[in-house]
Order: C-alpha cells, then structure tokens, then sequence
C-alpha cells in the first residue's frame, strides 16, 4: 500500500480527472501516473511539485507522504551508500550506466556507494531523478552519514 499513491487517485477522482488528463497536465505519460497511484514508483521532486499544482494540494502533502512510502519501503537504509547500492539493484542497473546518466565518472559513483566519497547535492538531485526517490531521503541518509563520522571522530579523540 502506498499512501502518496491512494492519496494521488483519490484527489484525482474528487477532480474527476482522468489518469490521461493529469499526464497531460505535468506532461508525462499515463503509465508514469498509473506507477504513481499503484506505488510502484516515486515521483521526482520535480514531478511532485507538478502533481501539487495539478492536484491543487500544498507540495509539502505530497513530499511527507512520499518520503513515508520511500521509508517504508526501504526499512530506513542506515547509510547513505547502503541505500545507493540497492537502489541501484533495484533498477537492475551497473555504476557504469548510473555514472552516464549522472555525468559522473564510475569511480566517482562507485566512491558514492562504497561510503569514501558523500555525493554533491546536485548529484543527489540526479540519483533522485534516476532511482525515483524523494531527494529529502537521500538528504536525511547524507546527515545520518555526517553524524555517524562525527561520533567516531569523538570517540578517536576521547
């Protein structure tokens, strides 16, 4: 079950707005709006700020239940790197065609998922475009991320 999604078809329905109908509208395909309502997918962040102007709902609605669903979903990946790696087997796809779609260098995102290197916000802009999940998960792992470096960096010191 996916509460961005139930919440997607209902506010269509109330609209009564076809699934063709609010394509057109954020101009993407129905299947995309189907894979939205179904929770077999994550709007972007782009994609929702469209769906809350179509919809006529507050983005912020829209963003805490996706960020809900990616958690759910997920079971809260610890780290940021972690969460890359499945994600990334989730799409069925290798570093080298995530590097090309990103712009970025192979070993750039293989530093990404093995933890040596944080991604630039703009590259986690990209990864949430690419493995369709809402940029403030990728944010909130990043900071787990900080935090965690920051405890060790205590206790070395202690």
């Amino acid at each position: 079950m996916s509460l961005l999604g139930d919440s997607l078809t209902r506010r269509r329905e109330e609209l009564k707005l076809t699934q063709l109908e609010v394509a057109e509208l954020v101009n993407t395909t129905t299947r995309a709006i189907s894979d939205y309502e179904t929770g077999k997918r994550v709007p972007t962040l782009k994609r929702i700020l469209e769906l809350s102007n179509a919809y006529q709902v507050e983005p912020e609605v829209l963003f805490r239940l996706a960020r809900h669903d990616v958690e759910d979903g997920y079971q809260r990946a610890k780290y940021l790197s972690t969460f890359l790696v499945k994600a990334r087997h989730r799409l069925g796809k290798t570093q080298k065609e995530i590097a090309k779609e990103l712009g970025l260098s192979e070993q750039a995102v293989q530093k990404h998922e093995v933890g040596q290197r944080n991604p630039s916000l703009k590259a986690m802009m990209k990864y949430s475009r690419i493995y369709h999940i809402d940029i403030y998960k990728l944010v909130d792992l990043a900071i787990e991320d900080i935090k965690e470096g920051e405890t060790n960096d205590v206790n070395k010191n202690s």
